[in-house]
C-alpha cells in the first residue's frame, strides 16, 4: 500500500469516523467493531480529513495556527496518516 504524499487528499474509509466522547473527554476513531484512541494532536489533524484538502493544505493551516514550521508539521502528519493507512482506516481521493 503506497504511502501518502504531501499532495494526497485523504479521508476516512466507509464505516470509519472521528468522534468526540464528551463523557470521557477524549477523541476516538471508530471503525467496524473496533475503536482507537486519538490524542488531541492527532484529532486536530484528523478533523481536516475530508478528501478535499491536501496534506499540504492541512500542514499549512496548522503551521499558521501553532506558529510552527510547516515542514515539521508535514512530517508529523505524514507519519500519523501512514500508521492509520496501514490499519486500513484511510483512503485517498484520486487526482482530478
Amino acid at each position: 500500500m503506497p504511502a501518502f504524499t504531501s499532495a494526497s487528499r485523504p479521508f476516512f474509509r466507509r464505516g470509519v469516523r472521528l468522534q468526540h466522547d464528551r463523557v470521557r473527554n477524549r477523541w476516538l476513531i471508530q471503525g467496524p467493531e473496533r475503536a482507537w484512541l486519538a490524542d488531541e494532536t492527532a484529532a486536530t489533524v484528523l478533523q481536516h480529513l475530508d478528501g478535499k484538502h491536501s496534506i499540504n493544505d492541512i500542514a499549512a493551516l496548522l503551521a499558521t495556527r501553532y506558529n510552527t514550521p510547516t515542514e515539521q508539521i508535514l512530517a508529523d502528519i505524514l507519519d500519523l496518516l501512514a500508521a492509520l493507512k496501514a490499519k486500513d482506516l484511510l483512503r485517498e481521493k484520486p487526482s482530478d
